[in-house]
């Protein structure tokens, strides 16, 4: 019998306490009401920084691809010159016009800094010695002042994959090599030059700093020879 109270004066509590539930839904319907201003322009203030971050996101990677595609274009011509016997000159200077584009338009890039290198290559193939120096030298100084890693995922659709497996080759993964090659071939100018002292601070630079790079080894089969 007094089970079937319990059960009883339960059932009368159910049926009379008000449901949490509905309390609960009916103050946050009411705070909305109240707030729906404020809620509103919280909403679009939201909406606005999705916008903003998605659109700085989009943009970004269509600045990188924009400069992946006129960095390809100019390494074509770069190839089609250098490979001719002899060196295609018009398609150097076409390479050359290409690189120097990506350096003004697309100094943020990665591929401004790679763009450096390639620039002082072809006046290294016109012939003009000097500016070539004066080219690896500004890439020198450049390369703490500009990204370096190429976002090789975006260049895969852009550019040749010979081409990216070359520089890769040449430069390590996203360009690690860059420093010792810039300064191994500012040597190797140093040298045809005939200044002697230049070339060895250089090549002693590659020895001593990047002792892990392919370069080290040459740079001290170099050194050997300037003794």
């Amino acid at each position: 019998m007094a089970k079937a109270k319990l059960k009883k004066r339960n059932k009368k509590k159910d049926v009379t306490e008000p449901d949490e539930f509905i309390l609960t839904v009916s103050s946050a319907f009411s705070y909305l009401m109240e707030h729906k201003l404020m809620l509103a322009g919280s909403i679009l203030a939201i909406l606005l920084v999705v916008v903003a971050v998605g659109g700085t996101a989009y943009y970004r990677n269509s600045y990188v691809q924009r400069a992946s595609m006129e960095f390809g274009d100019a390494l074509q011509y770069f190839h089609a010159g250098a490979e001719a016997t002899p060196a295609n000159a018009t398609a150097i200077k076409n390479a050359l016009k290409g690189f120097k584009k990506v350096t003004k338009e697309y100094s943020v890039s990665p591929f401004a800094k790679y763009s450096r290198l390639y620039i002082a290559r072809c006046y290294q193939l016109l012939g003009k010695t000097d500016r070539a120096i004066e080219e690896y030298k500004t890439a020198l100084q450049k390369l703490g002042e500009e990204p370096l890693a190429v976002p090789w995922r975006v260049t895969a659709a852009y550019a040749d994959q010979s081409e990216l497996k070359e520089m890769e080759s040449l430069l390590g993964k996203n360009g690690v090599m860059m420093e010792p090659y810039l300064r191994y071939s500012l040597a190797m100018l140093y040298e045809t030059k005939g200044e002697k002292e230049k070339a060895i601070e250089e090549l002693k630079k590659v020895k001593d700093q990047f002792p892990s790079s392919p370069f080290a080894e040459d740079a001290r089969k170099a050194l050997e020879l300037l003794k």
